[in-house]
């Protein structure tokens, strides 16, 4: 395990709040919003590869 420090309840939790704003983005911007978060992945990605 490369992070031990990582706790998988906190991801947990990180990642329904990331969903709920996940919702609140798409459904203020619709295709926008998609487009932003694809984005976000994206980052998210590069930052967990490290």
């Amino acid at each position: 395990m490369a992070f031990p420090h990582h706790k998988p309840e906190r991801r947990r939790a990180r990642d329904e709040e990331r969903a709920e704003w996940r919702c609140m983005i798409t459904e203020s911007n619709g295709e926008e919003g998609s487009t932003i978060i694809a984005m976000e992945e994206q980052e998210r990605a590069k930052r967990d590869e490290d």
